[in-house]
């Protein structure tokens, strides 16, 4: 009886190990986690940190431009798991969210695609509207159904026959690339 015991024990902890992060439908392209596109910044951080870690950090900018921010929120300040972030936008009224990143495979966007889908998966998912590489930002997939798109994992070290990444083309576009960040903007 203790050896049952004792292996239903292990087997619960083990279970309790690998257990798979929670998914979150998001209900539109404009939010997350009650951070809304348009919002005011002092809110936003309020409604991370209800629930989560929020880190301020510095986006560098060119010389004589003002200082911007962009706001990381982590599950908790012990679980460094990168949920989303987001930048600002100041205006006369004062400073808005301007842009979402979704950072974690947790989320899932309306039509159903998140963080680690292929282009292949995402070629039944939406269409895409544009595609354009910068040495700055990566290889970025602009969807046709929300104002933002797929940030893709770009692989240099790998050979894509018959496409060339500074010139991208959609045709072209291998299905074997993968999405490393979702970005929701207005």
């Amino acid at each position: 009886m203790k050896r049952v015991a004792l292996w239903f024990l292990l087997l619960m902890v083990f279970a309790s190990c690998h257990r798979e992060k929670p998914v979150v439908q998001l209900a539109d392209y404009r939010s997350v986690e009650g951070v809304v596109l348009g919002m005011p910044v002092v809110e936003a951080v309020k409604k991370s940190r209800e629930k989560y870690f929020l880190e301020k950090t510095v986006i560098p900018v060119d010389a004589g431009e003002k200082t911007k921010f962009e706001y990381h929120v982590f599950l908790s300040r012990e679980i460094r798991t990168f949920l989303y972030s987001f930048g600002e936008v100041a205006d006369s009224a004062g400073l808005w969210v301007s842009r979402i990143t979704l950072k974690d495979a947790r989320y899932r966007l309306p039509n159903g695609a998140s963080i680690g889908n292929t282009v292949g998966d995402l070629r039944k998912l939406d269409k895409f509207s544009t595609i354009r590489f910068s040495y700055d930002y990566g290889l970025m997939l602009s969807s046709g159904t929300f104002n933002g798109g797929y940030l893709l994992d770009l692989n240099f070290g790998k050979d894509y026959a018959g496409f060339d990444f500074e010139k991208p083309g959609l045709s072209a576009l291998p299905d074997d690339l993968v999405v490393l960040e979702v970005v929701l903007t207005r």
